[in-house]
């Protein structure tokens, strides 16, 4: 995983796991956020295979269906390899939405590993909050589910690679004594928008009311000067507040079904099995609930005494 200012962690764990997860005749979910060093690891193993005489193929999963009108027996030409080996990567499943995409992909991963002794192993890369959506399309065409038992989740660093993390920058590590901030600074998103935030503003150090700001700038607000996004973290988190509760019914963001859904998205918050609405984390929701009161400008004197 690389951070901004050029630090590169090796995630020493997640690798071992990835090696282990990829076996012949079954296809690995490699799961992660956008920067988490999912595509990385899993290139960095490619070419380790490759090197020891493996065939490697490499498809972006929404391009896939470009790939067959050049080589509609593209299952059968791989099939045809005559090394010991082969990996096969299906990168970027997040950005499927068609049907007839996971269709073709699950057919092919089908084909491959259904194959008796075949060399095949396959890597499905998908960013976390979409999987559950993407294993439901490809579950739905496999001829067994049983090809996806196994995944590895690229989530917060381990302690050995957080620990060079702090020794890079005294900013992480003066963050990270502070027990409510030491887990979420151990995901590699919150490092990734820290230490961005500090590059761009050639900053050696920073508070943790930079990284709410900087935080409310990506994952919240992102590009726009007012976002819709901004409004529901905030009423949310002040609903919560004033009900003494950590999740909501789904009623309580009808008519803001975009927002929430990019919230989601962006890992402000999430979903549980039974549909409620809770932040990813709950320190997510005191800084939400902070930036809420400080929209409210003079009137937060009010919303105090009432509140009181």
């Amino acid at each position: 995983t690389a951070f901004p200012g050029g630090l590169t962690i090796p995630r020493s764990n997640e690798l071992r796991n990835l090696r282990a997860g990829l076996v012949n005749g079954h296809a690995l979910p490699v799961l992660g956020e956008t920067g988490s060093g999912k595509s990385a690891s899993v290139k960095m193993v490619g070419t380790e295979l490759m090197q020891s005489g493996a065939e490697v193929v490499w498809v972006k999963a929404e391009r896939f269906a470009e790939l067959l009108k050049a080589v509609p027996n593209f299952a059968e030409v791989c099939g045809r390899t005559r090394k010991n080996a082969g990996l096969l990567i299906f990168d970027a499943l997040e950005g499927c939405y068609e049907a007839e995409a996971h269709k073709i992909i699950a057919q092919t991963i089908t084909e491959l590993t259904s194959a008796p002794e075949t060399p095949w192993q396959i890597a499905l890369i998908c960013q976390t909050p979409e999987w559950s959506r993407v294993a439901l399309l490809l579950t739905k065409y496999l001829a067994t589910s049983s090809v996806l038992t196994k995944r590895v989740e690229f989530t917060e660093l381990s302690k050995e690679d957080f620990a060079l993390v702090c020794a890079a920058h005294p900013s992480v590590a003066r963050l990270s004594r502070q027990p409510h901030l030491r887990r979420v600074l151990a995901l590699p998103k919150m490092l990734d928008i820290l230490l961005g935030g500090q590059l761009t503003e050639n900053r050696l150090l920073a508070s943790e009311a930079d990284l709410v700001d900087w935080w409310w700038d990506q994952q919240v607000r992102g590009a726009n000067a007012i976002a819709a996004e901004e409004r529901v973290a905030r009423q949310l988190a002040a609903r919560m507040a004033d009900e003494l509760c950590t999740e909501l019914p789904p009623d309580a963001v009808t008519g803001s079904e975009a927002p929430t859904s990019a919230l989601v998205r962006n890992r402000v918050l999430r979903l549980t099995r039974d549909g409620r609405i809770r932040f990813h984390h709950d320190l997510l929701a005191d800084w939400s609930r902070v930036k809420h009161l400080l929209s409210l400008g003079d009137a937060v004197v009010v919303f105090m005494r009432v509140h009181a």
